[in-house]
């Protein structure tokens, strides 16, 4: 570091201790240094876990029909159950009818 000669430069020169300046120097330029290739070591995994969209959404289609699909299985189930339970009552209506013409 150059220091101007004039009036005030002894006033610089006491502050500035060119020893520990250079250090500090250092430990930022390595700081630096391990901050770049820190960077370099996470961007590739940065870039790889990038997901497709194309991927997002075929599971979000796969995962829908699943659901419209038991939507439809529960659907069929209730309408059997209520056609059974139809028949049980017709029947019961039957044997009620033929009973109470006895």
């Amino acid at each position: 570091m150059k220091v101007r000669s004039g009036p005030d430069s002894s006033a610089v020169r006491r502050i500035v201790n060119e020893a520990e300046h250079r250090l500090a120097q250092v430990a930022v330029e390595e700081t630096l240094q391990e901050l770049s290739t820190a960077r370099a070591d996470v961007l590739p995994r940065v870039a790889q876990s990038a997901v497709d969209d194309r991927q997002v959404f075929v599971a979000e289609q796969k995962a829908q029909k699943t659901e419209d699909t038991l939507d439809g299985i529960a659907l069929f189930v209730v309408q059997e159950l209520g056609e059974e339970l139809m028949c049980l009552c017709v029947a019961l209506r039957d044997v009620a009818d033929t009973s109470g013409q006895r």
